[in-house]
Order: C-alpha cells, then structure tokens, then sequence
C-alpha cells in the first residue's frame, strides 16, 4: 500500500502543483524537495534505521506523510500553492520516504532466509512495478474526476491503510551496537571512500535518480501545457513505464527460483 501511495504522489503531486501554481519552477522545486532527502539524508537515515525498531519506524513514516499530504492537498486548494509551506511539506515526505525505505530493507531478511531473499527482494521489485503500473494512472483519474484535495486525502488513506497493516508485523530490533549514530554516519562514509564498487554504485544510482527525476518533469509540463491531455490520459502515459518493471522483475524472480537453487547444489557437490 505505501509502495502504491508513492506512485500516485509521483504523478499527483506536480500536477496538482503545476495547476494551482501555473509554474513549472515550483512544480520542480516542490517535486525536488520530495526527492531530496533521499539522497543528503540517506547516511542519517540509516544509522537511525540501525539503532531504532524497523517495525515502530515504518508505521511512523507512514503516519507523517499521510498528514503531510493531507495538509499539501489543503494548500493546493485553498492556500494559492505558497511555493515555501509545499517546499516543507515536500521535505517531510521525503524523509518519510527515506525512513521508510530504508526500515523495511532492514526488516526484510528477518522474514525470509537467507536462501529465500534474493527471490524476496525480486517479489518487492515487482510489487514496486505494479504500483507503477497502476498508481500514476488511479492519481491522474483521482486529480480529473475529484480533485486535488481527494486526491492528496485518498493518497494518504493509503498511508494509513499501510500503518495498519504493518502494525500486524512482529517487531524488529537492530543487534545491539556500542557506537553512536555520528560515528556509524562516518563508518558509512568511510566504506564508501574506501571500496571502490560501493562509491560506484551509489554515484551511478543518484545519478539515475536524478536523471529519472529531470526526466519526468518536463514530460508532465508538456503534456499538460502543450499537448493538453487530461490528468487521466497522463497518468496511463506514465503507468507504461511498469509494463517493463513488472515483466523484468518477474523474470528476475523465476531465475531464482530456476537458476540459484541447483547452483548452490552443485557448490555443494564440489564442497
């Protein structure tokens, strides 16, 4: 539900800014803020991830960005989209994400074996893509035929649908660890100055995120401003990207299903 939720903010979110405002500068600054502490905070975050319960974490996140989509829907329709209160509600949400993503990695491998996660992992890809799939198309139908205040409000539902869930799960405590939250941010800094595959990879996947990101802006403001099609016509543009998501996430599943078992058993063999 929390994964759907993000999908709908991604296509309702800057087009319901676009319209209140008529800016595409706000409409990218408020999308940026949202994207932004997932990238500046990302240490912080999972140094907290690392000492709190994941659990009580993932429900709290869900909790904040359901109020602060809420209180974004009230300013898109009665506040004249005020670029400083959306920048900071914007910013909430983006932590809320961070928070969020980063606990349910953590709790993940505690609900599966070691030799069941990488199928897991695959299976949250492909939730992932279906979201995509379905989410930018229900929010450009939720912005055309209801608004952007029921819009926000029934994305926030699903926050709280998600919460509740979550609060079915067992709880989750870190291992118990000596050091502080300061010294496991410079840990992490560390790690990445010294192995040379992990500075890779996170380099490569901001610099993909942040291409996604200056990609789909101008899509929205074209579409919107010049080609002027509906929220809905919109939102089935954008869903199309989850087609190859959930196909490629499927295949990824079946190969672990297929490929790493006999694998592992011919390790063994040879052990």
């Amino acid at each position: 539900m929390s994964i759907l939720g993000d999908r709908v903010t991604d296509m309702v979110l800057p087009l319901a800014v676009l319209a209140a405002s008529g800016s595409a500068v706000t409409a990218g600054v408020v999308g940026a803020a949202a994207q932004l502490p997932q990238v500046l905070a990302a240490l912080q975050v999972g140094a907290l991830v690392d000492r709190r319960e994941r659990k009580g974490l993932m429900v709290i996140a869900d909790i904040v960005r359901a109020v602060a989509f809420v209180a974004i829907g009230v300013e898109v329709m009665f506040g004249e989209a005020r670029v400083v209160p959306l920048v900071l509600l914007a910013l909430v949400t983006g932590v809320g994400d961070a928070v969020f993503h980063a606990s349910a990695s953590s709790y993940l491998p505690s609900l599966v074996g070691d030799r069941d996660l990488m199928r897991a992992n695959g299976l949250v890809e492909a939730s992932d893509a279906a979201a995509t799939l379905t989410g930018p198309a229900a929010g450009g139908w939720l912005l055309q035929a209801l608004g952007p205040l029921v819009a926000f409000v029934a994305n926030a539902m699903s926050f709280v649908a998600s919460a509740m869930l979550l609060a079915r799960l067992p709880k989750n405590f870190p291992a118990q660890q000596k050091s502080g939250a300061d010294e496991s941010v410079l840990a992490g800094l560390r790690l990445v100055r010294r192995d040379r595959a992990q500075a890779v990879l996170l380099v490569s996947a901001c610099y993909l995120h942040l291409l996604a990101a200056a990609a789909f802006l101008p899509l929205l403001v074209r579409a919107n401003a010049e080609l002027r099609l509906t929220p809905l016509t919109t939102g089935l543009i954008v869903s199309a990207a989850g087609v190859g998501g959930l196909m490629s996430s499927i295949v990824i599943a079946r190969f672990c299903v297929l490929v790493l078992p006999s694998s592992a058993a011919r390790q063994g063999d040879c052990g």
